[in-house]
């Protein structure tokens, strides 16, 4: 979960709208258990983003695509 915090906190700075969760996933990765844990561990990642206040989440029905976004920070006054 480590990694995926690291990736997640490096690409979502550069994801200016809604992006689907498996666009931060590492490249190459082959279907199967390896990439289930990649995807539990992006989603745990970016659940730990919202409750620090830096990300949004969003998905549109059961079992659909979830999507991230960088939570812009308010503007100091």
């Amino acid at each position: 979960m480590d990694d995926a915090l690291k990736r997640l906190s490096g690409l979502i700075g550069k994801a200016m709208d809604w992006t689907s969760l498996a666009s931060f996933l590492p490249a190459g990765l082959a279907d199967g258990l390896v990439r289930r844990s990649a995807i539990a561990a992006t989603f745990a990642a970016s659940l730990e983003m919202v409750r620090a206040g830096h990300l949004r989440i969003r998905q549109e029905g059961n079992f659909g695509p979830i999507y991230l976004k960088g939570h812009e920070e308010p503007a100091a006054s």
